[in-house]
């Protein structure tokens, strides 16, 4: 008992510090406000929040950025400022080992779209003008963006197409079949595929001389078109290898223009034979020359010329045959600048494909008054220009 009265001050005082402890936290318990759900929910969702701010519908912009965002995924980087190494290291897309089926995305703002006169050095300025000088076509630029041209020097342009067996052999194909002595592009061209529609005397002796020497031509230009044609043919497996769409829509038209080129040098060929064996008056008693204009109705040939098809190019087939065997190219031919419009749709290569169907493949021969000088008489010159 008596050590229990000795202990007793030292028991008070702990005593006094666990309850001065006690209320020490109780006193902070009662500092702090209460979080409970209802709360927490308050100070998210008010009644004074529209509700245009909690609900937004999606927007889907297909329009091409101005920007270029230099991190495409990932995790985003906290760092502020800009980095003095470059976003991405250069990488040439055409050498690129890796590249087998590829779907490029070049930066589509206007500084990386070709511009008319770009294109114009890249597919002939005949085929960005068009036949109206006013015609200054704009091509959509999502619809361009896969068909970037490669703007090296034209050294290293040749050493990237020499190392690809596909792009040499359209290449060589176009090389080959080049009529105009244009020498930047060419260094040389072959003058005797240039075949005249033109200027042919009204006279049955002269029309017949000059219209002969035009038929060698013409006979010849087929010879090489199925040579080109199978050379196309043969690297037809490495166009899914080839990386750029730019040499896939080249490819695509020119084995498509080759089948229509080759139809129509046969209907040139049936319309001179027509002609010759047939020698109509003109229609015009003042008409000085005989011309073949482009037109899509074709010749279908009558018995007597098949009978000099037939011993011309010593075919083996009957008539019915041979017209069934045409019809069913033509369609093909068709069907392949069709299939450009729709694959490249929007380009220079699919207009190309629409105005080769337009023009058609075949002849009429129409006679023309025509002056060499080029001068008008004076009752021409009073005719108005509406």
């Amino acid at each position: 008992m008596k050590s229990f009265f000795k202990n007793l001050p030292s028991i008070g005082l702990s005593l006094l510090i666990n309850v001065s402890v006690l209320a020490a936290l109780y006193s902070i318990h009662l500092s702090l406000p209460v979080f409970g759900k209802e709360l927490l929910l308050e100070s998210i969702f008010t009644e004074e929040m529209p509700q245009e701010e909690m609900t937004r519908d999606l927007l889907l912009d297909t329009t091409p950025a101005e920007t270029l965002n230099v991190i495409a995924g990932g995790t985003p980087s906290t760092m502020v400022g800009a980095s003095v190494q470059p976003a991405a290291a250069a990488v040439n897309v055409q050498k690129a080992a890796v590249m087998k089926e590829v779907n490029i995305r070049p930066v589509t703002t206007d500084v990386a779209l070709p511009s008319d006169e770009m294109l114009g050095q890249e597919l002939g300025e005949g085929e960005i003008v068009g036949e109206g000088a006013f015609d200054r076509r704009k091509y959509d630029s999502l619809s361009m963006r896969e068909y970037q041209p490669n703007l090296v020097s034209r050294p290293e342009y040749i050493r990237d197409r020499s190392t690809s067996h596909f792009r040499e052999t359209i290449w060589r194909v176009i090389f080959t079949l080049n009529p105009n002595g244009d020498k930047l592009l060419f260094q040389s061209s072959d003058p005797e595929l240039n075949i005249h529609n033109e200027h042919f005397p009204l006279a049955v002796e002269g029309f017949r001389s000059v219209a002969a020497a035009q038929v060698v031509k013409a006979a010849r230009a087929m010879q090489l078109i199925a040579q080109a044609v199978g050379l196309l043919e043969k690297v037809k497996p490495l166009r899914a290898s080839e990386a750029t769409q730019r040499w896939r829509a080249g490819y695509d038209l020119s084995l498509a223009q080759l089948y229509i080129f080759r139809l129509r040098l046969y209907q040139y060929l049936l319309a001179m034979d027509k002609h010759v064996n047939e020698m109509p008056q003109p229609k015009n008693p003042k008409a000085n020359e005989w011309n073949l204009w482009w037109n899509t109705q074709t010749i279908v040939p009558d018995d007597a010329q098949f009978s000099r098809l037939k011993d011309g190019f010593a075919l083996k087939m009957s008539r019915d045959e041979y017209l069934e065997m045409v019809k069913t190219e033509e369609a093909a031919s068709i069907e392949r600048m069709r299939i450009v419009i729709v694959n490249h749709s929007g380009t220079p290569w699919a207009r190309r494909a629409q105005a080769e169907l337009d023009m058609g493949f075949g002849f009429v021969v129409v006679d023309r008054l025509w002056d060499p000088s080029g001068q008008r008489s004076e009752a021409q010159k009073r005719v108005p220009n509406l």
